[in-house]
């Protein structure tokens, strides 16, 4: 890894142990990256792992899940004028190389956020769990 850095523009930290899909028999390491050359680091990765029958997936970092998160967020706030509060920042769960993300809604048309928000992190291994603040009355005018 050290000397992927070293040739690429592309810091690269492993997340989580290896996993291995039982049923496939392959072993699998989670992995996010930041910088210009990530992507031809994410070739060269493959290219240099082949051998050993390990598979690199790509996750975002801390402060890609934030930037992302923020940007679903405001979108599903502007489409659905359901307000939303995040509680605390995102967390990895090492086990499944997932983040996930906590929330609060409130105010109208919140019924449908939780769903919106799965679909919207599912791509990008990130989860949401939240509902109505207490003393909401969840998204009921």
């Amino acid at each position: 890894m050290n000397s992927l850095d070293a040739e690429l523009d592309c810091a690269i930290e492993l997340i989580g142990d290896v996993r291995i899909d039982a049923l496939l028999g392959r072993r699998y390491l989670a992995y996010s990256a930041e910088g210009a050359d990530c992507d031809a680091a994410a070739e060269a990765l493959g290219r240099h792992t082949a051998a050993i029958d390990i598979q690199f997936l790509r996750r975002p970092s801390l402060a890609q899940v934030r930037m992302l998160v923020s940007g679903m967020i405001r979108s599903v706030e502007m489409t659905t004028g359901c307000r939303i509060t995040l509680r605390g920042a995102p967390s990895l769960v090492e086990e499944t190389s997932r983040w996930l993300v906590t929330y609060v809604t409130s105010g109208r048309d919140c019924s449908g956020v939780q769903y919106v928000l799965r679909d919207q992190g599912d791509d990008l291994d990130i989860s949401f769990v939240g509902g109505p603040a207490r003393g909401s009355r969840g998204g009921i005018p």
